[in-house]
């Protein structure tokens, strides 16, 4: 049976975050690193990435999994089998996004739908728990201290098994966050899993407070904070995060990713500041420039059709300014729908919302 249009455009997004999940830490692997299996699996990974047929891509992707698979399970000892349990991570807690993304907020049968990506976090989480102590033993092989001018091979190999060491924290911390949010909120699992997280997070950012991982640890701390209904302390380090930007692509990103966390706040129920999140989003649409199109780009615009909407529903709200906000919203929404996996099936019933307010048809 042929895909629908938007069947095979969730395909398309879906393969595409999985691979992106995949070859995030297997891009600085040298070749006289790999072992054959291990050197064939990372292969059809580089591969898939640029492989245009998500069909193909897809079949890319699962012999990549398998053979990874078979290679952790074959070599225990191997010096990659560590960064091959990530890969296999990623690869299941990409899935799990996916799925999760996919569930509608008011499914009849949510709480069955929510087995199948639990189930994929918690392969995830057994993978970086497989990786992270071999990644730390990898780490931990090298002096404390490397002159560079003296020895930078050295100095530079040292630095990589640093960046992989923090990523497998990071990993599980992640695991473990995302395995929280396949119970639904206030709920004794999803609590402890948030907790147990934070934790992490905050330990990872203690560590590191000065590399960039340590930031993103911080901003993800207070994204568990929030989930777990402290706002303020959440706003609190997002504009902790937010005063000390940085110019880097990497600093930018984070940036974007902890202020569409601090407007995901501010939109809140507890909070309702909509004016606000319209006056910095809008700001920031208005600067994005080569980051148009990008998940902070949808982020960002989700919020303000979010806030829009809201804002236009309120009684002091005067029709004509009301009419005027739920166009805005219907648009931006409409431009979420058409790119975000992550908002897809809300953006849906968003529109239909405010087309029914309208008057419009479908």
């Amino acid at each position: 049976m042929p895909l629908s249009r938007h069947s095979f455009r969730f395909r398309v997004v879906a393969t595409f975050l999985v691979v992106s999940s995949l070859v995030s830490s297997i891009d600085s692997i040298s070749a006289d690193e790999q072992s054959a299996g291990f050197a064939q699996g990372t292969k059809l990974l580089r591969q898939s990435r640029t492989q245009t047929n998500p069909e193909i891509r897809e079949r890319q992707i699962k012999r990549a999994v398998s053979i990874l698979t078979t290679f952790v399970e074959e070599n225990p000892s191997d010096p990659n089998t560590g960064i091959a349990h990530r890969q296999l991570g990623a690869y299941f807690l990409g899935k799990g996004k996916i799925a999760l993304w996919s569930i509608s907020a008011d499914s009849d049968d949510r709480q069955r739908e929510l087995k199948r990506p639990r189930r994929f976090m918690e392969s995830a989480r057994t993978h970086f728990e497989q990786a992270l102590p071999r990644q730390r033993a990898a780490h931990e092989q090298f002096p404390k201290f490397i002159d560079r001018e003296l020895d930078k091979q050295r100095f530079d190999a040292r630095r990589k098994a640093e960046v992989r060491y923090i990523g497998s924290q990071m990993d599980l911390a992640l695991s473990k966050y995302w395995n929280a949010r396949t119970f639904d909120p206030s709920t004794a699992k999803r609590i402890e899993l948030l907790k147990l997280a934070e934790v992490d997070f905050e330990s990872i950012h203690q560590r590191y407070r000065t590399q960039v991982g340590g930031l993103y640890a911080r901003m993800l701390h207070g994204q568990c904070r929030a989930e777990l209904g402290d706002h303020r302390a959440a706003l609190g380090i997002y504009n902790e995060l937010l005063g000390h930007r940085g110019t880097t692509p990497t600093l930018v990103r984070l940036t974007d990713q902890v202020l569409e966390r601090r407007l995901q706040i501010l939109n809140s129920a507890a909070r309702k500041d909509y004016q606000l999140v319209i006056q910095e989003s809008e700001a920031w649409l208005g600067t994005a420039g080569d980051r148009q199109g990008t998940s902070s780009d949808l982020g960002m615009r989700w919020e303000l059709a979010v806030a829009q909407e809201q804002l236009a529903l309120k009684k002091e709200t005067v029709a004509e300014v009301r009419v005027e906000l739920l166009q805005k919203a219907l648009d931006n929404f409409k431009a979420v729908e058409k790119r975000s996996t992550r908002h897809r099936p809300n953006a849906r019933k968003r529109i239909a919302a405010i087309r029914e307010q309208l008057g419009q048809s479908n």
